[in-house]
């Protein structure tokens, strides 16, 4: 995409986007059942089947797509401030960053914009105040963030030991 430019790929909760993506083939699934079912409503158990179809599919389709889509929200929300602050730390150079993603990823993204303009807020309050600049502190998540180098950048012989994000390699 960019030929003469470092590119680096991030990788986090493949598990968790899977299963995401597996509860919407599910609710796929569920709605053909929901069809074969109007094909009963022609038949003597009509007005049961009728009554009852729909708010059973629907519930079920709640069920699945919900609890996934909430843990692969939250997931993409921290790793986007931990992307973030990894960003702050200039650990890469000062060199401009394009950030390029879809679904998820896309949310990430603006989870990590989010926490930069606060992390600029806050300073900007902390100059006005002290002219010092605020220290970004990075925790180690439970979400498995991984910043690794694509096939088109050089590879490079040195790696990070002991940074404080869990699955951090160069």
């Amino acid at each position: 995409m960019f030929p003469y430019l470092e590119t680096f790929t991030l990788h986090w909760e493949s598990k968790a986007l899977s299963k995401m993506g597996s509860s919407v083939m599910d609710i796929v699934a569920s709605f053909g059942q929901q069809a074969a079912l109007e094909v009963l409503t022609f038949t003597a158990a009509a007005s049961l089947v009728s009554a009852l179809a729909w708010p059973i599919t629907l519930l079920q389709a709640a069920d699945m797509i919900d609890n996934s889509w909430t843990i692969a929200c939250e997931k993409a929300d921290r790793a986007g401030q931990l992307l973030a602050q990894i960003l702050v730390r200039k650990e890469r150079g000062h060199r401009p960053i394009v950030l390029i993603g879809f679904s998820m990823g896309a949310r990430l993204i603006m989870a990590c914009l989010s926490e930069l303009a606060r992390i600029h807020n806050s300073w900007e309050d902390g100059q006005n105040d002290k002219g010092q600049k605020p220290e970004v502190q990075i925790k180690a998540s439970t979400s498995a963030v991984q910043l690794s180098p694509t096939a088109s950048t050089p590879s490079r012989e040195k790696t990070e030991t002991g940074s404080p994000v869990s699955g951090l390699i160069d």
